[in-house]
């Protein structure tokens, strides 16, 4: 943003892209560390020892307007959407849909509900009809994607078939697992389809397209109790691995990691909607697009604010179950003094960790110590 306009003859409308591409990248990741630290220094320039070393932290509402402010710019000038070499780029769709995430974040209700109702607008996004398919290597760039980062091996790979299922650096808990539905839209304590025999049986079909479960095919081969050796559970969801397809393990892919999709969007704006105004007939079109995918039956459309309101929630856990959103979800909620605290249980109901969560303290992180160190 400094430099690009000293570029001589430089075609002005390309100029113009890439400043907003530009911008969106610093929101971007601006909104990634004013979710985790609060106000944060705001460098607007390029990188200077002498003027930036001791700057004090700005305030988070001045992060969130610049935030708020290169958004606006980029989805001014950014195309809708892209072809060849270019798919990957930001998009005004990717502007928006942050922008929705910014707000929806800041509790900005109104503002979150309309930005969304943007994204949709733009006739440009679908749900991709698979759920478990939506996250192979073979569909990606596909209709429901808004925003990703674009893998390539050997030069970008992307390790989440390492870290899943080779390393089992993350594992789903038993409290995950037993949070999703039956079939019948019922929790498993209230629904007569629900067998303590078979619990994995005839329930939302996304557990088994999130989650290898003990006793099921994965990678071609019933999966022991024994595999995922930190809960029992292992995820599913951004692997290269098919149930049925026997597979070597595979270090590295060109899966891409989706930032933001379509399915986002539409949970974002029923649950600013009906933050708003309570729930109405735009919100359950929504929610129901999602549920029907899945193949869930369509939401109860007699739900007070408050029930509409935890429906949402529980939606959003289970729907982006594993794309790391649940946490800053609960930590705006304020639920996660909650939710993170106390056991942590496996397959077998065993306890293998305790979670402590401090409320006066862990809604933001500390800044790091070696970064302290560094500067």
């Amino acid at each position: 943003l400094d430099n690009i306009d000293k570029i001589p003859q430089m075609d002005a409308s390309l100029k113009e892209r890439i400043k907003g591409e530009a911008c969106f990248l610093r929101a971007l990741f601006y909104a990634n560390l004013v979710n985790y630290f609060g106000g944060v220094p705001l460098i607007l320039e390029a990188p200077n020892l002498e003027k930036q070393a001791s700057l004090p932290r700005n305030s988070r509402q001045e992060v969130i307007t610049q935030i708020l402010d290169d958004l606006d710019k980029a989805s001014a000038v950014l195309p809708p959407s892209y072809s060849g070499s270019d798919i990957g780029r930001a998009t005004k769709g990717a502007s928006l849909a942050l922008k929705t995430r910014v707000l929806l974040y800041e509790s900005r209700w109104s503002e979150a509900a309309a930005t969304a109702k943007e994204v949709m607008d733009l006739n440009q996004y679908s749900l991709f009809p698979d759920y478990r398919s939506l996250f192979l290597p073979e569909n990606e760039n596909n209709p429901e994607v808004i925003f990703d980062v674009q893998s390539k091996t050997p030069e970008y790979p992307n390790y989440s078939d390492l870290l899943l299922e080779l390393q089992i650096n993350l594992a789903p808990t038993l409290d995950l697992v037993n949070s999703y539905l039956m079939k019948d839209g019922l929790p498993i304590q209230d629904s007569p389809l629900y067998d303590p025999e078979h619990p994995y049986e005839n329930r939302d079909p996304r557990l088994h397209k999130t989650i290898v479960v003990p006793g099921y095919m994965f990678r071609g081969a019933v999966v022991s109790e024994t595999k995922y050796f930190s809960t029992g559970f292992g995820f599913k969801k951004y692997t290269s691995y098919k149930d049925s397809v026997a597979r070597e393990n595979i270090t590295y892919s060109e899966i891409n990691y989706i930032m933001l999709r379509y399915a986002d969007v539409l949970l974002m704006y029923a649950e600013a909607k009906n933050e708003a105004a309570g729930g109405d007939e735009t919100v359950y079109n929504a929610l129901n697009q999602i549920r029907r995918r899945a193949g869930m039956p369509d939401f109860n459309e007699t739900l007070s604010k408050e029930e509409l309101r935890e429906a949402i929630r529980h939606e959003r856990r289970i729907e982006l179950a594993g794309e790391a959103l649940y946490y800053h979800d609960i930590r705006r909620w304020r639920t996660a003094e909650i939710v993170m605290n106390g056991p942590v249980l496996n397959s077998k109901g065993q306890v293998v960790q305790i979670r402590a969560f401090n409320a006066n303290r862990d809604y933001l992180w500390p800044i790091h110590s070696i970064t302290i160190q560094d500067n």
